[in-house]
């Protein structure tokens, strides 16, 4: 059952009343032929009109494709903005809206690729876009390319460094600071070096997808199962687990990562 179908002529019938709307171009897991939408995904949408205003703060429009519960904008892909909604019956719609100068600037100066590469269809095209999108079915996946000894290093201190702070943060009493550091700047870390990781076993042409997504499909079995006991609960004792694990993965991965592109941090943890 397609969940998204009455939104979709909702959001044609829109299109065609509004000469203002430009064009409509779906992305995301509605458009991917591996990890499919399942009944848990939402909409992607990207679309171009004269009054990117209208769709981003008012709700003319939004009410006729459905009853928002929750919206909210913020940024996203090219500077843009997104206006995300929750419509009643559990649908999540996210719309990245800009002007149709805007969007075929995006699409001329490969801006969106990656994200265009992974599937996309074109729902209404009132401006030509059509011919923007032609380029993008001949442009090659990209290879990873492993960041520089320079960055790696830059990498590796600055996660050393934090693990000390952290800790620091927990012998003080600072459990909040100490466990948005854990939980989120240093995991952000460890996902540079898991990504890299992976490339560095697997190949450059191994899909690592991008911000962590789909990482229990694409990350070794073994990183996985350790990711479990990295991440902290508000409690003095278990961020001092967690930090210990995230810092012994952490460790691990990046001592590979550095004997195979030969790289030297300056940290001895790794490069000993």
């Amino acid at each position: 059952m397609d969940r998204y179908s009455e939104f979709r002529k909702r959001l044609l019938s829109l299109c065609e009343e509004e000469e203002r709307i430009k064009s409509v171009i779906f992305i995301g897991s509605q458009c991917r032929d591996v990890c499919k939408a399942d009944e848990y995904s939402d909409i992607d949408v990207v679309i171009s009109c004269d009054t990117p205003e209208k769709l981003l703060y008012a709700n003319e429009w939004i009410n006729r494709l459905g009853k928002p519960i929750y919206s909210f904008v913020e940024d996203t892909i090219a500077g843009e903005k997104e206006r995300r909604i929750l419509f009643e019956g559990s649908l999540d719609a996210d719309l990245i809206i800009m002007t149709d100068e805007n969007l075929k600037k995006a699409l001329s100066l490969h801006m969106v690729d990656e994200i265009m590469n992974r599937g996309y269809k074109l729902f209404f095209d009132r401006s030509g876009i059509s011919d923007y999108l032609n380029g993008i079915n001949t442009i090659d996946d990209k290879t990873y390319t492993p960041m520089p000894e320079s960055d790696f290093a830059n990498l590796a201190n600055d996660f050393l460094f934090h693990t000390v702070w952290a800790e620091k943060k927990i012998n003080r009493g600072e459990l909040w600071t100490a466990i948005m550091c854990i939980n989120g700047y240093l995991k952000g870390k460890l996902l540079q070096v898991i990504e890299m990781y992976e490339h560095a076993v697997n190949g450059n042409d191994y899909d690592t997808w991008h911000c962590g997504r789909m990482l229990e499909q694409w990350a070794d079995e073994k990183i996985t199962n350790e990711l479990s006991v990295c991440f902290a609960r508000y409690d003095d004792e278990d961020l001092r687990s967690a930090l210990n694990s995230t810092k012994k993965l952490f460790i691990e991965l990046a001592k590979v990562c550095a004997e195979k592109y030969g790289y030297n941090t300056g940290a001895s943890e790794i490069d000993n």
